[in-house]
């Protein structure tokens, strides 16, 4: 599938699918079609070869991958680990780099949700509600101001209200955020939801059963001798720590690299969200691009 506009909004779609965002195409990279396929055909048999052995040495490699823990779509997940140690890649790239897809689609999906900021909102105020759902949607009006309680897309009964919450629910799981229906009903018989924040200090299981402890990583300890060399004037007015992250990407790219975001974060030991805003001010500004489909960037 593919689209301009976030069209693959649904939770369990996302649950099964690989987002990938292609890279702008600068005017100077630009080609007509015909130009475009003559080198294409000139290039196929190598990349056709390159491909099959690929897969022929995967599936040599697939019987020994013994991974203690897997994704969903467990099989893709073997398959995605068995490439990675054909490709002589470190291990843990391929789990980490589909956490952080999944972890994009999570992000999307409640982005565009009208509950999800509400009842964040109110989960700060205080971090557990347990009642009906009906209660519970009176409860999130209280975060809302008067006009837009009767917007479109805000829920007007309790059902329609449920139909959100079960839909997002896996998605609300990867910020810790967790629901449960009882099955008891109360006299009036209604049953009740509860939902609440989980420990933010406490190791929290990933969605997908993949563990992830929410404590970051240790920040930079001195970055100084990696940019007092590199000229990033136009990070004029950045967060400190952001554009010492920046300066250090363009020393390591600075070296001819054509390197991963995954490896970029890995050198940096700093939070994937710290490196990915440094990476998109890099590249907003023309400093660094995109070679290919992939997510690698080099020096522009």
């Amino acid at each position: 599938m593919n689209g301009i506009e976030e069209f693959a909004a649904s939770p369990d779609i996302c649950e099964r699918a690989i987002k990938i965002t292609m890279p702008e195409i600068k005017d100077y990279q630009r080609k007509e079609e015909a130009d475009f396929w003559s080198e294409f055909e000139q290039k196929k048999p190598q990349i056709l070869g390159a491909l099959l052995d690929l897969v022929s040495k995967t599936l040599q490699r697939l019987p020994g991958v013994k991974p203690e823990h897997l994704p969903r779509m467990a099989d893709f997940g073997k398959l995605g680990i068995a490439v990675e140690q054909c490709c002589g890649w470190e291990s843990g790239t391929f789990i980490e780099a589909h956490r952080g897809n999944q972890d994009d689609m999570h992000a999307m999906i409640l982005e565009i949700s009208p509950v999800t900021d509400v009842l964040k909102r109110m989960l700060k105020d205080k971090l557990e509600f347990r009642g009906t759902m009906e209660a519970l949607r009176l409860e999130l009006n209280k975060y809302l101001p008067n006009e837009k309680r009767w917007a479109k897309g805000w829920p007007q009964n309790a059902r329609a209200l449920r139909s959100i919450l079960d839909r997002i629910a896996p998605n609300l799981r990867s910020i810790g955020i967790r629901i449960t229906h009882e099955d008891k009903k109360d006299r009036e018989g209604n049953r009740k939801v509860r939902i609440w924040m989980e420990d933010p200090g406490a190791s929290v299981r990933h969605p997908e059963g993949i563990p992830h402890i929410s404590q970051p990583p240790e920040p930079l300890t001195d970055v100084t001798d990696m940019t007092d060399d590199v000229c990033i004037p136009f990070l004029d007015g950045v967060e400190d720590n952001l554009r010492k992250v920046a300066g250090r990407i363009i020393k390591m790219l600075s070296r001819g690299d054509t390197l991963s975001i995954m490896e970029i974060q890995r050198r940096c030991s700093q939070p994937i969200g710290v490196v990915k805003e440094a990476v998109k001010l890099l590249s907003d500004c023309g400093t660094i691009e995109r070679p290919n489909m992939f997510d690698e960037y080099r020096l522009s």
